[in-house]
Parts: C-alpha cells; structure tokens; sequence
C-alpha cells in the first residue's frame, strides 16, 4: 500500500510538472518577439558601452556653440522688441515695386491697343481681333 501511494504521489508528480513545462512553453512562444528585442537591445548596448562620443569637428567647440546659440537669442529679442524691424525700408522697397509693375502693366496695356488698332486698320474692323496666349507672354501645355 505504501508503495502504491509513493507511486501515485511520483505519478502525480510528473503530470504537474509536465503541464508546467508546456505552460512555460506556450508563454515562451507568446513571448518570443519580446524575448529576441531584448537580445538585439542588449547587444546594441553592449556595443555602446565601447564607444566614445566626440564632438563634430564642423561643430566646433561646445563653447563656440554656445557663443552662437547666445548670438541668435540675442538677435531673436530685438526683433521681438522691434528694435531690427525698419518698417520704412519694407515700405519704399514695396513702392518701389508697385510702381515698376505699374508701368510695366500700364506699357502692356499700350501695346495691347497699337495691335489693336493695327489689326482693325488691316482687316478693316470686320472681325475682332482674336487674343492669343503667345500676346501675353503665356504658353500653352504641351
């Protein structure tokens, strides 16, 4: 009887540990890419820790950066304070260039009306004068 029992309990003992096996198993399978990312990760930190980081000799100094980023902040604040805006510049520059388009638009508009009158004058005004794209300097798609 006693060794009935001791096999029984051995018996039992097996079942339990072989369902624990295929659990662990089946939570292995699940867990699979997680397991290999963690590898790669590992292996990437490994060949981190034998690197050494320097400075971009094109970036100069850590100082020199500084003394630029100082630069540009200080510039940043004048213009927020107004003090590197020229409004009067903008505003002759824009003139300027409202009145270049001006004649240039005015000298248009008089050729426009010497072909007119040309062609009235040879077709003796009996057709209108049909605009085409090349009078106004456009091209059609090709």
């Amino acid at each position: 009887i006693i060794l009935s029992c001791i096999i029984s309990i051995l018996v039992l003992a097996i079942a339990y540990w072989i369902r624990r096996l295929y659990r662990f198993k089946k939570k292995l399978d699940e867990n699979k890419d997680n397991i290999e990312a963690g590898i790669v990760v590992r292996k990437i930190n490994k060949i981190e820790e034998d690197m050494t980081f320097t400075m971009s000799p094109l970036l100069g100094t850590l100082e020199e950066m500084q003394e630029r980023l100082d630069k540009n902040l200080e510039l940043l604040a004048r213009y927020k304070r107004g003090e590197m805006f020229d409004s009067e510049y903008t505003i002759t520059q824009l003139k300027e260039r409202n009145e270049k388009l001006r004649a240039e638009m005015n000298r248009l508009k008089k050729e426009e009306q010497e072909k007119a009158a040309l062609y009235s004058n040879s077709r003796l005004g009996k057709k209108k004068m049909k605009r085409d794209k090349m009078d106004f300097g456009q091209q059609g798609a090709e």
